[in-house]
């Protein structure tokens, strides 16, 4: 699935989302430096997967996307529908009964390797089917980056070993957003940045980090990893 964009410069910043082939509702979003201010806004995008890249979120980029549901920093593992039909499709496109076995036998080994490889290991604790993306670098969600996105539930933020900046109102206005995961030990929040969402949200944290501490000093609920 591939999507248009306008990519600005020469560091992969997305200035601009135009659509995507085949399901404009999924956008993935690999090797990207920055999205810039508005270059999702008002878009109809259902849910966003930053896979194995680390970008910055410019302002307002994703506001009013009232369509989007699901944001990840990582990569899931595929469902058996998904791994059946890739099987399907290689089958009906391969005309040797040979290569049709090799090709079983390799879809076999990389569905064990997917499914060895795609957690998250959090001290004693483990993700289950989902490989958080990680940064060495500091990382900045601007203002109003998901502003009154408010079919917006979850959100799984990268890895970040320096300090993630949640500026204000970032995801106000996500009335809908029920779950954060947030393995980050250093963050800094501008404010509150969730100010209008939801009363019910948890966050997934480490139990000394600076989101611990955020969830309750604002009333929200925790759920302890690592």
């Amino acid at each position: 699935m591939k999507s248009m964009y306008i990519e600005k410069g020469n560091k992969k910043n997305i200035a601009y989302f135009i659509g995507s082939f085949k399901d404009n509702n999924f956008v993935e979003i690999d090797n990207t430096a920055t999205i810039s201010e508005s270059a999702f806004a008002h878009s109809d995008v259902e849910k966003i997967l930053f896979k194995n890249c680390s970008p910055n979120i410019g302002e307002k980029a994703f506001e009013g996307c009232e369509s989007l549901v699901t944001v990840i920093f990582g990569e899931l593992e595929k469902d058996k529908q998904d791994n059946d039909k890739s099987e399907t499709t290689n089958n009906q496109t391969t005309n040797n009964q040979t290569t049709n076995n090799q090709t079983t036998n390799n879809q076999t080994t990389n569905n064990q390797t997917t499914t060895e490889n795609y957690e998250t290991k959090i001290g004693k604790n483990t993700i289950k089917n989902l490989k958080l993306a990680s940064t060495s670098s500091a990382y900045d969600i601007q203002a109003n980056a998901f502003k009154d996105c408010a079919k917006l539930a979850t959100l799984v933020l990268p890895q970040v070993s320096s300090t993630l900046t949640i500026e204000k109102d970032a995801f106000s206005g996500c009335g809908a957003l029920r779950t954060v995961v947030a393995i980050c030990d250093k963050v800094d929040f501008t404010a509150n940045p969730f100010a209008d969402s939801s009363e019910h949200l948890t966050f997934i944290c480490k139990e000394n980090s600076d989101v611990a501490r955020f969830a309750r000093e604002n009333g929200y609920r925790s759920v302890y990893v690592g």
